[in-house]
């Protein structure tokens, strides 16, 4: 017994500074107090250096559940360093004297341990128990990865090992999303088991939690043990549609919601067709997709978790129903005030000698009553160039002119009286000109006119003008 007690020592002394390391980590131990009464704690400094390149939960246990480790863990930001104050103490099973107790590091990410032994030193004294000390065996189940929108499921386990008959068991759950205590009688070799449920916020952020549950009795610390677990990713986008119509006018909302605790892409589509496509705006705007040959409205909205999103598609017949109204009636107003009468002008060449004898002209003047009534006492009237003279024609059917008179800056001046216009009646009036030089080039012949009254207004209506 004497050499075992030295080779601790010896071993203690060894191990009061040690460094163990591994490529995701590594852990350097320090001795502080070791020698402590039974149910005080011993005290060591451990640094662990994280070389993940991402955040990481370091727990710590020990392999007998004689020992309790305070904290049971720590979060560690990616290439850095903690030092944390770590305490030991002994669980009712322990003997006095010098014990070497083995403590496992392990890495939420990896699950890759390692282990420190710290050497402790039960000095002999009691002053709380008789002769029974509390021994209890406690065992903790639940999921490793948690869905926020249930209740979690946690499953104590306990046995007591001895005849002591506890009265006040001290149970403590201390977590970072719940937390709770309580107590419960545990008789002489009795076995319990406590299915307990916690709800947490069914928004909240996916990632890693620690969950430390811990038994005692008269403040005295029986066992405890840790729990790391995840709070798993979802995503569930809701959507409701509602339209309201108004006069040749619809507007549709579409609602979006987030149901979840990630961030959510979505992809929003509507069918429309291409003649509907031009009357339609959006907002936020759309773009325009085709699949399968048809055509929709489309969407990629990126949400927030918990978030809501309207969207708005507007139908609006309205301009389209105005434009054809415009159109409609600017035909009415077209046929309603449009000249009922129509004056044509054209001419062409009749001849031309090379001998110098002077060209002819024949001119003809088209009229047309467009309206479905009687035009009485219209008066044609056109004008001759001065470079050219009135031939006067003989033929029968030509309707002869009641007047012509010359003015020197004017020309030849001819009038036409016309008694009567019949509704849609066309009337053709022709009259040959003689050029008093000969024509080389271009000439631009005169506007004809029409004077008629229509609707108790007198009204001029003037032809086209010829180029020959």
């Amino acid at each position: 017994m004497k050499k075992f007690i030295i080779s601790l020592i010896i071993l203690s002394f060894v191990l009061s500074t040690s460094v163990l390391a591994n490529e995701n980590f590594y852990i350097k131990t320090s001795t502080m107090q070791k020698d402590v009464f039974l149910g005080d704690p011993a005290i060591y400094n451990i640094s662990i250096t994280n070389l993940l390149e991402i955040d990481d939960v370091y727990s710590l246990s020990t392999v007998s559940s004689d020992w309790i480790i305070t904290p049971s863990g720590i979060t560690i930001p990616t290439g850095t360093a903690k030092e944390l104050s770590v305490q030991l103490k002994s669980g009712s099973n322990v003997l006095l004297g010098v014990h070497g107790v083995e403590t496992i590091i392990e890495s939420a990410r990896t699950g890759e341990t390692q282990k420190a032994l710290f050497l402790v030193n039960i000095k002999p004294f009691d002053p709380v128990f008789g002769k029974y000390r509390p021994s209890v065996v406690l065992t903790v189940d639940m999921n490793k990865e948690v869905d926020p929108r249930k209740d979690v499921e946690l499953g104590i386990y306990l046995k007591n090992r001895n005849s002591l008959d506890i009265k006040d068991l001290q149970i403590k759950i201390d977590g970072e999303l719940f937390s709770k205590e309580y107590s419960l009688p545990l008789g002489p070799l009795e076995e319990k088991r406590e299915e307990l449920l916690f709800p947490i916020d069914d928004l909240e952020t996916p990632g890693l939690h620690n969950l430390n549950v811990l038994i005692s009795v008269k403040n005295v610390t029986l066992s405890q043990t840790n729990k790391n677990y995840e709070v798993k990713p979802y995503s569930v986008v809701s959507m409701d549609k509602e339209t309201k119509t108004a006069f040749c006018k619809s507007k549709k909302t579409i609602t979006l919601h987030n149901n979840g605790n990630v961030e959510k892409t979505q992809q929003v589509k509507l069918k429309v067709s291409w003649l509907k496509n031009i009357i339609t705006s959006t907002s936020p705007d759309a773009k325009t997709i085709k699949e399968d040959g048809e055509r929709y409205l489309s969407w990629d909205v990126v949400m927030q978790p918990d978030e809501t999103l309207q969207l708005y598609v507007t139908h609006n017949y309205q301009l389209p129903i105005l434009a054809i109204l415009v159109i409609i009636l600017l035909i009415i107003a077209y046929y309603r005030f449009r000249s009922p009468i129509l004056i044509l002008k054209d001419a062409y060449i009749l001849g031309s000698k090379s001998s110098g004898e002077k060209s002819e002209l024949k001119i003809r003047l088209f009229l047309k009553n467009r309206s479905r009534k009687e035009i009485p006492a219209a008066k044609l009237v056109d004008r001759v160039l001065s470079i050219a003279e009135f031939q006067k024609q003989k033929q029968l059917g030509t309707l002869h002119p009641t007047k012509i008179s010359h003015s020197q800056n004017k020309g030849t001046i001819i009038t036409w009286d016309l008694e009567m216009l019949e509704p849609f009646e066309e009337r053709i009036v022709t009259y040959e000109v003689k050029s008093k030089l000969q024509i080389i080039g271009t000439m631009n012949l005169p506007a004809a006119k029409i004077n008629f009254k229509h609707r108790d207004k007198e009204r001029t209506v003037y032809s086209n003008k010829v180029l020959v």
